[in-house]
């Protein structure tokens, strides 16, 4: 669809075209083209509407953007769909947009639910969070809290992504080299089956290069645009213990402050948790 600003906003939509909607916001490198489950969102009788974040897909870019931005782009796409009132879930690098629907849409939003979400935004909240972050994420996290340019500092970032956004692209699998088979996750990166669609959702995701990469980077160290206490809306936190990409405690702590949170722990479960409870998560959000 054609935004009222002239960008373009892509979406999909899976699960039943009559059932409750959901909104569900992707992680990063991921796209509109890979949902958790998708049996499960038909068993559910959801309705699930799955859209590309600016500079992701064939979302067009948006600079100069801020996580308040996105709220504005849901509520025009819903009003475009005829969904007047729904829930919205975001996972991982997603889960700040679901949260700023939560707090900026009023009650077009049901509820909402973060899924292994990252909570980079709470950093300076938590004084001892400088610590936890590796060398990459605390370089970024100095270069966005000196302020001035932004588009300087996407700029920088985009740069930097640029080389691995390409291979990436060009070979999703790269993406997953680093990141260790375990225990937790074995059940999911040795399925072919289950794989592909993620594999085709990062390349799809990476159509554009980094620039978009590069300006998420950017929101993502920035504080939430408004108190995490001042949240009317219902929201569900589900989070893996023994995640490895998004650290558990940011979660905690977001949850914390935000008054009707329920805040749910999965023991056994790593980042890709999600996909084995997809069942349990839509259960709850609709």
């Amino acid at each position: 669809m054609r935004l009222r600003d002239g960008r373009v906003l892509a979406y999909t939509e899976w699960g039943d075209a009559h059932g409750q909607p959901v909104f569900y916001f992707h992680g990063s490198p991921l796209s509109r083209l890979w949902i958790p489950d998708e049996a499960a969102t038909r068993a559910a009788g959801v309705r699930l509407i799955a859209a590309d974040r600016p500079g992701y897909g064939c979302s067009d870019l948006h600079p100069g953007r801020r996580l308040q931005d996105w709220p504005v782009d849901v509520a025009e796409l819903g009003n475009a769909l005829g969904v007047d009132r729904f829930a919205v879930v975001g996972y991982s690098a997603g889960g700040p947009y679901a949260l700023a629907c939560a707090a900026l849409l009023g009650d077009r939003v049901t509820r909402a639910g973060l899924v292994s979400t990252t909570a980079r935004f709470v950093v300076r909240e938590r004084p001892w969070a400088i610590a936890e972050l590796d060398e990459e994420e605390r370089r970024a996290f100095e270069l966005v809290e000196r302020g001035g340019d932004r588009e300087a500092a996407a700029s920088t970032f985009a740069a930097e992504l640029a080389d691995w956004a390409r291979v990436v692209a060009q070979d999703p699998q790269r993406f997953f080299d680093p990141l260790p088979v375990n225990d937790q996750n074995r059940w999911f990166r040795e399925n072919p089956a289950r794989m592909a669609p993620v594999l085709q959702a990062i390349a799809e995701a990476l159509r554009q290069g980094a620039v978009g990469p590069g300006w998420e980077r950017v929101v993502s160290f920035e504080p939430f645009p408004v108190p995490l206490e001042s949240i009317a809306v219902d929201v569900l936190l589900w989070h893996g213990r023994l995640d490895l990409i998004a650290p558990c405690a940011p979660a905690e702590f977001v949850a914390s402050r935000i008054p009707a949170c329920t805040f749910t722990i999965w023991p056994d479960e790593g980042h890709l948790g999600l996909a084995r409870r997809w069942d349990e998560i839509l259960g709850a959000l609709s």
